[in-house]
């Protein structure tokens, strides 16, 4: 009997995670870093990438934090194919604040990392878009407490076949 339960709970959970995975839904763990590789990989199998680039609260300021991150993601973007796409930079924010003011900051944090790509790696502003979307769509939610709120301040990556 304990056997049955077990094997029913396991494949209860088994349904719940690959319909979460299957559905696109299923919150992953986010790291800190991701090496150029791994955000290469990302871009290329599931066109999207989501990273760790740190903003201060209510800034659009890049961190002296994220420093590897955005040379991991220069080196990344420098190697895609980029005739033939374009990436998308899209910022996010916590759910602090006006949503109105969440959207616009969001967009000006994705203008922030086109620019340090566009200085520092010479990739050109062709080859590139941006786009708030403030806290509309969170990497965690519902936001419980800071290290939620830091997770969904953040930019992601949309790799767009032209």
């Amino acid at each position: 009997m304990v056997i049955r339960t077990w094997k029913k709970v396991v494949s209860i959970l088994l349904m719940v995670v690959m319909s979460g995975v299957l559905s696109g839904c299923f919150v992953r763990p986010i790291k800190e870093f991701y090496s150029a590789d791994e955000i290469k990989r990302a871009l290329m199998s599931n066109n999207r990438a989501d990273l760790m680039i740190y903003f201060q609260v209510d800034s659009s300021d890049v961190s002296d934090r994220s420093e590897k991150q955005i040379q991991a993601l220069g080196e990344a973007i420098t190697t895609l194919p980029l005739p033939r796409y374009q990436v998308k930079l899209v910022g996010h924010t916590d759910s602090s604040g006006e949503q109105a003011y969440n959207v616009h900051l969001s967009q000006q944090r994705a203008k922030a990392v086109e620019r340090v790509l566009n200085k520092r790696f010479n990739v050109a502003k062709k080859y590139m878009l941006t786009e708030g979307r403030g806290e509309s769509d969170p990497y965690v939610s519902p936001e419980r407490n800071d290290l939620d709120r830091k997770y969904n301040r953040r930019v992601s990556l949309e790799l767009i076949r032209k």
